[in-house]
Parts: C-alpha cells; structure tokens; sequence
C-alpha cells in the first residue's frame, strides 16, 4: 500500500534527526572513521610488489613464448624449404618422365601410323580423340616449367656474367696502376744511371786532371831536385858548376845530383842506365856515380 502524506513526513523528520546526530557523534550505531579508512600502506605496497611480481612474470612467459614461436616458425621454415626442394626434385623427375612418356607415345604413334597405312590397325583412334585434356594440360604445364627454368638460368647466368665483368675491370685498374709504378721505377733507374754516368764521367775527368798535375809537380821536383847546404866542396865558381849541373841533367834527364855529404854530390838514378862517356862536373861525381 502506498505511505500516507504523513507517514512520508514523519520518515523524513527521522531521517533528518539521524543525520543530525551523526553529525554530533550522537549515534551509537555509525561506524567509526578507523573502520572507513581504506587498507593500510604496507598492505599497499604488499598489493603493488604482487602485482608488479605478476606483470613480471607476464612478461616472462610472453618473451619465453615468443622464443618459442620464433623457433618454431625456424623450424618450419627448414620445412617448407626442405619440401620445396623435394618438390622441385619431383617437378625434375616429372620432367624426365614426361620427356620418356613423350618419346615413348611418338613411338607407338609412328608405330601405329605405320600399321594404319599398311592397313592392319582397323580400330586406331583419330588424331581428336588420342589426345585426352590431361595430357595437354600436362604438356602446357611442362612447357612453361621448361621456360621458366631457362628464364632463371638467363638471369643467374648474366648476374654471374656481370659480376665477372666487374672483377675484371678491376683487376685492369691493378694492372694499369702496376704498370704506371713499373713505367715510373724504369724512368727513376735510367736517370739513376744517367746520373752515375755523368758523376763517373766528371771522376774520370778529375782523375786526369789530378794525374796530370802530379806528373808535372814530378817533373818540376825532378828538376828541382838538388839540395846544395855546403858549396865549399866544387873547384871553382858555384855559378859555374850548378850551369854544369844543368846542362847535364838537361842530356840525361834521368840521372840527377844529390848532395848527400855535406863535401860530396852523389848520383841518383831514376831507371834508365848511365852512359859513361857523358860529361860530369867534378871527378868525385864520377867516383860516386854507379857503373855498369
């Protein structure tokens, strides 16, 4: 039954009444502010290193997943590429066979063709109904098999061409640096030995000039070859005797006067005999001078 106006404001005086002594602290029956309050903080941060525990052990068994999906897609891979080539291999043998079933059928055909024309094969089949749609479709099948294969051996066999050009246009390029370096080490010999040549050529030369310059100082010591310390020894005027001297050694350039004693000339022979009869400039030289 619906409430009564009265009834209605009655209840709401109540409830107005137990909110008021709420308020206050006047109602036995409210719970304390303890009891509202949520759970404590360590049972907080219990719940958060579990859940965090739990995300991280999420996260584990994803990652191990994922390896293993990762494995097993490897595996799988080895598979399919494992019965591609058992495919391609039976593709090879399909070939061959088609190639033999081929020979064979032309065989029994031109076997037949010569029966028929002999008149011995009756009941041979016409040329529309030999062939069945399978055989064409194999046969189609086949032909582009055997165009694609030739297409992928023109591209390997132009990538392997391509690759050999390269190879040698660089293996060129090494050659005409060596040859370059070759071209310049022949250029730096021959100008080595130009150069030696020339440095031979100018030694040569001063060895020639110093040659000749040493025999003329031989010759002017030869003929400055007398050391007078004491005249007192030569009869006569000393003018006289060095003319003598002179005009001896003049005659025989070979032999010449020494004054060894301080009252003696000596004869100093060079290689060449003394001719006896030759005049001398004091009778000691004679006595002094070697005799054959």
């Amino acid at each position: 039954m619906p409430k009564s106006p009265k009834a209605r404001k009655e209840s709401s005086k109540r409830e107005r009444e137990e909110g008021r002594m709420s308020e206050e602290g006047l109602n036995p029956f409210r719970k304390s502010s303890r009891t509202e309050r949520s759970p404590s903080r360590c049972e907080e941060t219990n719940q958060s290193k579990e859940i965090e525990e739990k995300i991280e052990t999420v996260l584990r068994e994803i990652k191990e997943d994922m390896a293993g999906i990762v494995e097993e897609s490897r595996a799988r891979r080895k598979e399919l590429a494992a019965a591609r080539e058992k495919e391609g291999e039976q593709e090879r043998e399909d070939m061959l066979k088609s190639s033999e079933v081929r020979k064979e059928s032309s065989k029994r055909e031109r076997e037949e063709g010569r029966t028929s024309k002999e008149g011995k094969n009756p009941l041979r089949n016409s040329s529309r109904t030999r062939r069945s749609p399978n055989r064409s479709q194999e046969e189609n099948q086949s032909k582009e098999m055997d165009k694609e294969m030739k297409t992928t051996m023109i591209r390997e066999m132009r990538e392997e061409i391509k690759t050999l050009r390269k190879e040698l246009a660089a293996v060129r390029e090494e050659n005409g640096e060596l040859r370059k370096e070759l071209a310049t080490v022949r250029e730096e010999m021959r100008g080595r030995e130009e150069k030696g040549q020339l440095e031979k050529a100018d030694w040569m030369k001063r060895m020639e000039m110093i040659e000749e310059k040493m025999e003329q100082r031989e010759k002017k010591e030869r003929k400055n070859n007398v050391i007078i310390t004491g005249i007192g020894a030569i009869s006569g005027n000393v003018e006289r005797g060095v003319e003598e001297w002179l005009d001896f050694e003049s005659i025989t350039p070979k032999w010449s006067l020494i004054w060894s004693n301080p009252y003696r000339f000596e004869w100093a022979a060079s290689g060449i005999i003394r001719d006896p009869f030759l005049p001398c400039i004091h009778s000691e030289c004679l006595a002094a001078s070697p005799r054959q």
